[in-house]
């Protein structure tokens, strides 16, 4: 153990002048994710092609970066809405559609480039932003804690939109903090375009003027991301005659039964007559999505109450991002399949802040279980398990 902390501390000292030291943690996470999807290819190079989704792209190694929903975004990307489709936010899919021009119209080769490089350059903003509230070695071990959370590793690589809001939320906050207000708000109006809830990255920016009263701030900050959600909604309208065909697209999931699969749905019995009906759900409270695969409801529970206390921590140390993170995590618990929810939180980027790794040896046992339980949950990914 002495060894791997004389290592660490002189790596330290090596990086730790300008912003060298941020190289490294970018390095190491993406060792770590480079040794995992090799792991995942070996695992899988026994399984036949018919197996896996069928991905819209001539390059075969492409079918491990592509599942469930990337299905969509490649429809998007190629063809367009449907009345179904307009419940994901058109940035991704409008990148894709513009950088597989690039590459040669591949648009799932597009999304995975967008996903891949976005997935390692919030790394650096991530870990600056934690100096603010650690000292810069705590900042490193625990950036590549969140790093390399499973969750974190696989939506940031598979054709997600995971990536690109991350990077966005995150760059938006720091350029807030760093007083260059038009870029912030351009970087929240991407998070805005990207996700349902994206405009939410400008809770703690507001929050932040108002207690300031520094009302000049305001415009500059919501300028782009409100105009961006209002050019979007126009756009809507203009296609479909309805601003609000997000909303509207929603009831196709809700009839495909998520509705039943929601955080919310799934506790609901304990407001009801028969409080104890929660404590032993069969059948129709179990998740209908996949089948009876595990009892939905005590994962339930524990996913929230690790997530919350996540949360709540957040309040001892920035409450302008606990408003973020609060508000996120309602959402998510109202309105998000249960079957999602850790990923839902695990791109609330505010709570990651509140891992302190203290000893580089824990973090290395740390990144081996990580690295270890990423296998299995990409496995899962592609071979039937619903992100």
């Amino acid at each position: 153990m002495r060894f791997f902390e004389e290592k660490a501390r002189s790596i330290s000292a090596f990086l730790g002048t300008g912003n060298r030291r941020y190289l490294f943690t970018l390095a190491v996470a993406s060792f770590v994710k480079v040794v995992v999807f090799s792991s995942v290819a070996i695992l899988l190079s026994g399984v036949p092609v018919s197996e896996f989704p069928a991905a819209v792209s001539p390059i075969p190694w492409l079918r491990y970066f592509y599942a469930w929903d990337s299905g969509w975004y490649a429809g998007i990307a190629t063809s367009g809405w449907n009345d179904w489709a307009y419940v994901f936010f058109p940035l991704y899919p409008t990148l894709m559609k513009y950088v597989g021009i690039i590459v040669g119209g591949d648009v799932v080769l597009a999304g995975f480039l967008i996903s891949i490089i976005l997935g390692a350059a919030w790394i650096p903003f991530f870990e600056n932003i934690a100096e603010d509230y650690m000292n810069r070695r705590q900042a490193l071990l625990s950036t590549l804690a969140t790093a390399c959370f499973p969750y974190i590793l696989v939506f940031t690589s598979v054709v997600y939109s995971e990536s690109l809001f991350f990077f966005s939320t995150i760059l938006a906050w720091f350029l807030y903090k760093k007083n260059r207000l038009l870029l912030s708000g351009v970087m929240a109006g991407m998070a805005t375009l990207t996700k349902p809830y994206g405009i939410l990255i400008l809770i703690p920016m507001i929050a932040d003027a108002l207690a300031k009263k520094n009302w000049r701030r305001l415009p500059a900050i919501a300028m782009v991301p409100c105009l961006s959600l209002l050019g979007w909604m126009g756009y809507l309208y203009a296609t479909t005659g309805d601003a609000f065909a997000f909303l509207t697209a929603r009831q196709y999931w809700v009839g495909a039964g998520n509705s039943q699969n929601t955080f919310w749905w799934m506790v609901s019995p304990i407001f009801a007559n028969n409080p104890m009906e929660y404590f032993t759900q069969t059948g129709s409270y179990h998740i209908s999505y996949g089948g009876d695969w595990l009892n939905v409801p005590y994962m339930a529970i524990t996913i929230f109450v690790l997530f919350g206390i996540m949360v709540l921590k957040v309040w001892d140390f920035d409450w302008r991002l606990a408003l973020f993170s609060t508000s996120l995590m309602t959402i998510f618990l109202v309105e998000g399949f249960v079957g999602s929810l850790v990923r839902y939180f695990a791109f609330v980027f505010p709570i990651w802040f509140t891992i302190r790794v203290q000893r580089s040896w824990t973090l290395a046992l740390l990144i081996v279980f990580f690295a270890a339980f990423t296998v299995a949950l990409w496995y899962q990914f592609l071979m039937g398990w619903i992100g």
